[in-house]
């Protein structure tokens, strides 16, 4: 205690206090200072509290977001240097080189799409991102897009996309950053999703001002409690997680004049339900999981 070691010492001192209340904690840095008494009196001790709790939250944030992005882009530049010395050192058919090259340059994309996402977040921090709407073909543009670049991964799960959306609906977004949201939706549904399952992108039009778009994948549901906060700055629920990534695409969605969210849901005969399973007649038969939502406004003007 940061009073008794200055009434001991007699000199200045200083204390963290952590306080807990349920999820949150408080970080309070303590200073307290002799003050000397009057004529013999006892000594006093000025206490002064610090509220550093932000601080705390950026420090732990940049140590895990540093960690984060070193495994994030060890992994792909091991694999590219691993294969490029492959090719040099060995007298491979033509058609193992090219699909050589081709793994090659998913890993770089992989890279790059790490690096892509923090230039983002800084912008997003620094009040400077703004989007370019133009009118696409959403399916083509977008999706085709992502799918090519998310297929290797779901492949080493034995993991599969079932794709509902249109392959003539028209969009005005700024397609490269709805890439982006869906490539760290699709990131997180591959790396925490359950194996051999299928990954569900939905779309729905419900007559409002808004269009629809959902990504489901079959693991562990996310608690109730947990929807309201992982979309929140510095929020991870995931010790593997770097806390960016949905900040990253709700800053995004709301740029689209839309809004994000996660609701829990149900998979069976084939089919993506929304809502938590109450149906007596799947109990045992269907499986659980996430769905993630996130709407574009559809009034939104070209640039």
């Amino acid at each position: 205690c940061a009073v008794r070691r200055t009434l001991r010492t007699k000199k200045n001192s200083k204390g963290l206090k952590i306080i807990k209340r349920g999820r949150e904690e408080k970080h309070l840095d303590v200073y307290s200072f002799p003050l000397p008494g009057v004529q013999g009196a006892p000594n006093y001790v000025v206490e002064v509290i610090q509220d550093n709790t932000q601080l705390y939250k950026l420090v732990e944030l940049s140590d895990r977001l540093t960690a984060f992005a070193s495994h994030e882009l060890k992994t792909p530049l091991a694999t590219i240097y691993q294969l490029t010395t492959i090719l040099e050192q060995m007298n491979l058919p033509s058609g193992k080189r090219r699909a050589l090259f081709n793994r090659i340059l998913s890993r770089s994309q992989h890279g790059l799409k790490t690096v892509e996402n923090f230039l983002i977040y800084s912008r997003i921090k620094a009040a400077e991102l703004e989007i370019v709407p133009k009118k696409v073909n959403f399916y083509r543009d977008v999706l085709e897009k992502v799918l090519d670049f998310q297929r290797e991964y779901t492949l080493k799960k034995g993991m599969k996309f079932i794709c509902d959306v249109p392959k003539d609906l028209k969009v005005i977004c700024d397609a490269d950053y709805v890439e982006v949201i869906y490539n760290n939706l699709l990131t997180n549904a591959i790396r925490y999703g359950e194996e051999n399952t299928e990954i569900f992108i939905g779309y729905s039009d419900k007559d409002d001002r808004y269009h629809y778009f959902s990504v489901a994948s079959m693991g562990e549901p996310i608690s109730e409690e947990d929807r309201e906060v992982i979309f929140k700055r510095y929020v991870t629920t995931r010790k593997d997680g770097s806390g960016i990534g949905l900040d990253v695409a709700r800053e995004l969605v709301r740029k689209h004049g839309g809004r994000i969210w996660v609701e829990p849901c149900y998979f069976v005969q084939g089919k993506c339900l929304s809502g938590e399973m109450t149906d007596q007649r799947y109990k045992g038969k269907a499986k659980e999981g996430n769905n993630f939502v996130f709407t574009i406004l559809k009034e939104l003007k070209e640039v």
